[in-house]
């Protein structure tokens, strides 16, 4: 059994500075029978713990209440500050620069961040994979006094309307695909698209949304042009696939149409 030796990498600098790595926090011990010795930070939290083998390559895994559970995960961490009128756990900024040495007209593509979960095959026969792009939650303990926002995707657009730029603004780009961004030009064959939906509202059990949408004060306003804001756009979608549209899906059966000449129908949804 290779012999692991503990190493704490990349946040020894920022939490000595930070005066939060107490001699406490360095009390857990793995277990031998994980794969040998090392020592974690925080046994009562998941965390990384970096371990360096025998070969001198380096390594790490999650730790649960002392125990090892997953070997090799790219990034975890549980941190707690006080006394800061902010705290961020995970912070950056990606700026994008021009670069003059691209042909004339080429994007740029800027991306603070970039998340992947994949659904691989080999595993366990029968299973269902629950594969999560990204989760985020807010919190609030019994206790506290808290607005609580899951995730905020706002967009901060500071160049003025009419200097030539008519660019689409977009708060949260709900995008379905079915193949890499590299093959975007050879679709396979099918749909692939089954039992899919851009947006799901759901709640744990014996709880619920009080109100599913809801427009702020200063959510909406005409622009530059004077058009008046719309709550559901639909002039993209060829008039004859709008028609075939259930607008609205009800549980007895019924679904509501758009009929043409700014007339709605409701009649037994077709399929």
């Amino acid at each position: 059994m290779k012999r692991l030796v503990f190493f704490l990498c990349c946040c020894a600098a920022s939490a000595a500075q930070a005066g939060n790595l107490s001699e406490d926090m360095l009390r857990s011990k793995s277990r031998p029978d994980q794969g040998g010795e090392g020592f974690s930070v925080g046994a009562k939290a998941p965390i990384i713990s970096a371990l360096k083998a025998e070969n001198g390559v380096w390594a790490s895994a999650l730790m649960m209440n002392g125990r090892r559970v997953q070997e090799n995960p790219y990034l975890f961490s549980v941190y707690n500050r006080s006394g800061d009128q902010y705290t961020y756990g995970v912070a950056g900024n990606a700026r994008g620069v021009g670069d003059p040495t691209l042909p004339y007209g080429a994007p740029q593509y800027v991306v603070a961040a970039q998340l992947n979960a994949r659904a691989l095959p080999g595993g366990v026969p029968g299973a269902i994979q629950y594969v999560w792009g990204e989760a985020t939650e807010a919190w609030a303990y019994p206790g506290t006094s808290a607005v609580l926002v899951g995730i905020e995707p706002s967009i901060i657009q500071m160049e003025p309307d009419g200097n030539g730029s008519a660019l689409p603004r977009v708060g949260a780009y709900i995008t379905f695909k079915n193949r890499e961004d590299g093959k975007y030009d050879t679709p396979p064959p099918g749909f692939y698209n089954l039992n899919s939906s851009a947006l799901r509202i759901e709640s744990q059990p014996e709880t619920g949304w009080s109100s599913v949408i809801t427009l702020g004060e200063n959510s909406v306003r005409e622009d530059i042009n004077g058009r008046q804001p719309t709550m559901l756009d639909l002039r993209e979608v060829p008039l004859d696939v709008v028609k075939d549209l259930a607008l609205i899906r009800f549980p007895d059966g019924y679904c509501q149409y758009y009929s043409g000449g700014g007339e709605t129908i409701t009649r037994h949804c077709d399929s």
